[in-house]
């Protein structure tokens, strides 16, 4: 049991890393990504309650049926608090496709490795001789198998985001519905080619196959999503030099990551780590700027202008008060 809740704590946090690595521009606070993980491990433990398992293993529509409908109200749930959090504090904290793609993600996985626990315990007394794995290969296994729940858990957190994106009502309630249908289907897939009618040494390549179809979609919506979040950045940033919420040395960090991130090792390297979390602080918030602005601009309601723009000016604000605290602790 030691070994194994070892084992599993290493996946979650290695998955989490990777994920947290891959959303560049505007980073989600980690309570929240914690959450929705958390979320998603929970409820990994649902379909082992009052469904028979013997069926459900026998029935590949179901089982994926049930396996995705998990994920989609564990997601569901996570982004839930994110919008009530963002609308107490008044600017969104869920806000696009990117978004949706990292929250997914983490409830993917985060069910990925509360199931790998519950089949690790159960059947961790099972030993047949001669058939022992290495701890190195057992983990593998555990990181391939979890991982294929985060890409699936990846296209149902895109449908959250695009409906947040979304303008007409319909789209916004589909979207999420949509995403939900093709979650099952790349669950289905998934099961079909890594365990349908073949033995031997294909099984890895089918595994691996199932699990690059919907990766490379999700890549494809991540690539447009990071491209989007870009263009936001190099658009809508400039013109706030001259409200105070961003500073000259800032628009040459914000417009390119690597440029960023060699500044911020620079302050870990220096020991100023009162600098360091505060001036990703401020760059965090400085995109979310960005990405509202781009927001109001395509916004044609009048109604939707009027609650934008108001939470532009909130995170205009907060930015001028931080900036100035953030001075003011360098000097």
């Amino acid at each position: 049991m030691t070994s194994t809740l070892i084992s599993t704590l290493l996946l979650a946090l290695l998955y989490l890393a990777v994920v947290r690595f891959v959303d560049m521009n505007e980073k989600e606070p980690r309570w929240a990504m914690l959450m929705v993980f958390a979320f998603g491990a929970l409820g990994a433990a649902a379909p082992s309650v009052g469904i028979n398992q013997s069926t459900l293993g026998l029935n590949l529509w179901a089982s994926a049926s049930v396996r995705e409908l998990v994920k989609f109200l564990a997601i569901g749930a996570g982004v839930g608090v994110l919008v009530a959090y963002g609308q107490r504090r008044g600017w969104e904290e869920f806000n696009g496709t990117m978004d949706g793609i990292v929250y997914g993600t983490c409830g993917g996985l985060g069910f990925g490795v509360g199931e790998q626990l519950i089949n690790q315990l159960t059947f961790s007394a099972i030993s047949i001789p001669g058939l022992a794995v290495s701890e190195v290969a057992s983990f593998g296994k555990l990181a391939l198998s979890g991982l294929s729940d985060g890409v699936v858990g990846a296209i149902i957190g895109a449908g959250f985001g695009l409906a947040s994106e979304a303008k007409a009502p319909v789209a916004r309630a589909l979207l999420p519905v949509a995403a939900l249908v093709g979650a099952v289907l790349a669950d289905a897939a998934h099961q079909l080619l890594k365990h349908g009618n073949a033995l031997g040494d294909s099984g890895a390549l089918r595994s691996n196959l199932a699990l690059g179809a919907p990766g490379l979609l999700i890549g494809a919506v991540a690539v447009y999503a990071l491209t989007a979040e870009r263009h936001a950045i190099h658009g809508h940033l400039d013109d706030e030099v001259q409200t105070g919420a961003v500073g000259a040395a800032d628009l040459p960090l914000l417009k390119s990551v690597v440029a960023r991130q060699v500044a911020y090792a620079k302050a870990f390297a220096s020991f100023k780590l009162g600098y360091f979390f505060g001036i990703r602080s401020v760059h965090n918030l400085q995109v979310q700027l960005a990405f509202a602005k781009a927001r109001l601009a395509k916004e044609s309601d009048p109604e939707r202008r009027v609650r934008v723009d108001g939470e532009v000016a909130k995170i205009r604000a907060a930015l001028v008060e931080r900036r100035r605290a953030l001075e003011g602790s360098a000097s």
